[in-house]
């Protein structure tokens, strides 16, 4: 009885992993260049968290909406140490955002965020993305 009642909670679980998969959000962060040549004083940037959720993977997945990233760009020959920065974007459903840091020059630290690309996900439905985000 006890096996019959483990595999119905399984399959229970299985099915909501699967439901959930079906309804992610598909607006994506690309926290690097769109194509393999990369302005002078650009570099790629990692995504820490959003909405003070930590992330460990590239590219970011999220929901459409206003949306608190914690930036960090990577270092520089020169400069080692790079600060962190919270920049608030507004997230459009079925996009995908290319993202960069630009330095005035190689030997500082400090950075600004630079949106060099966006492109629309194919095979997404933005008002079904708008829905799922609210």
């Amino acid at each position: 009885m006890q096996l019959k009642s483990y595999k119905l909670e399984l399959l229970i679980v299985t099915s909501v992993i699967l439901s959930a998969c079906g309804s992610a959000p598909l607006s994506f962060i690309e926290a690097k260049p769109r194509s393999a040549l990369m302005p002078l004083n650009h570099y790629p940037v990692r995504v820490i968290a959003v909405d003070e959720s930590l992330q460990f993977s590239m590219p970011v997945q999220l929901a459409a909406g206003k949306r608190q990233l914690v930036l960090e760009a990577y270092p520089s020959k020169s400069a080692a140490r790079t600060p962190q920065k919270v920049v608030f974007m507004d997230i459009q459903p079925c996009t995908r955002y290319f993202l960069l840091a630009k330095r005035s020059s190689a030997m500082q630290a400090d950075w600004e965020l630079v949106k060099t690309d966006t492109e629309t996900v194919s095979g997404c439905n933005p008002e079904d993305e708008m829905k799922k985000s609210q």
